[in-house]
């Protein structure tokens, strides 16, 4: 096995902890794959999530120093590894949600598969509130960018957040510009606010960056916001699209 075949962050997390496993319990070692697993972890924003004692332990055979006079029993040595090793499955657990959410709605571009992943979203706030409010704008991005796509209208892969919306908004005739009652204006206007919002909130709270020494958390009613707005604008501009090419009742 080489670090290449392992897809997602998640795998390569599961690898770690067995290579330090087998290590651990006297079976074979993968000294090559462990160096690899290692590198990719401590040079990412996964850092934070890594055991302390593993920052010394550059190789298997200084594992092996460390966990042998440790613990006498497999057992012992196993548990440690597994609870050690869990922040930073659960970690790249969280990535892997992110990335299982992009790939539903793509799938399924609807309404209703936007409804489907607002439920998973909403299962999220209360355990997890970073990684919901990730999930709330990995949505808005996800569903901006096919409607765009669709709509044949051109955005950079690093485009703005409020401008990739206002772009979409213009093409699907929802620009505040674009209607002369007062009230659409404003709740059209409030649509925009909503998508700058979302692209702001993320990067003061959202578990997509680093954090610096003074970390900002957020509460659980501020992911609901954030999931509740997102899920709402989505399931609007989704509708809208399929109401003018005839795809909804």
């Amino acid at each position: 096995m080489n670090i290449d075949e392992l897809k997602t962050d998640f795998d390569k997390a599961e690898a770690l902890l067995h290579v330090l496993t087998e290590t651990a319990t006297g079976k074979e070692r993968y000294p090559r794959l462990y160096s690899d697993l290692r590198n990719f972890f401590y040079n990412s924003s996964y850092k934070k999530f890594m055991p302390q004692w593993l920052n010394n332990i550059w190789t298997l055979d200084i594992f092996w120093s460390h966990i042998k006079p440790k613990f006498d029993h497999y057992w012992e040595r196993r548990e440690y590894l597994a609870e050690e090793l869990s922040p930073l499955l659960n970690a790249c657990q969280g990535t892997h949600n992110i990335l299982t959410l992009q790939s539903d709605i793509i799938e399924d571009f609807s309404s209703i598969g936007v409804n489907d992943c607002w439920r998973k979203m909403l299962e999220r706030v209360e355990s997890d509130p970073d990684g919901a409010i990730t999930m709330a704008r990995t949505t808005m991005e996800t569903v901006l960018k096919h409607l765009a796509d669709e709509l044949h209208e051109t955005y950079s892969p690093q485009e703005d957040f409020s401008v990739l919306y206002k772009k979409v908004a213009k093409r699907l005739n929802l620009s505040p510009d674009n209607h002369e009652e007062q009230l659409f204006k404003s709740i059209l206007g409030g649509c925009s606010a909503i998508a700058g919002g979302l692209g702001r909130i993320r990067n003061l709270y959202g578990d997509a960056h680093g954090q610096g020494v003074k970390q900002l958390r957020p509460h659980i009613r501020h992911a609901r916001l954030a999931v509740n707005s997102s899920a709402t604008l989505c399931l609007f501009l989704l509708e809208t699209y399929e109401f003018q090419n005839g795809k909804s009742r």
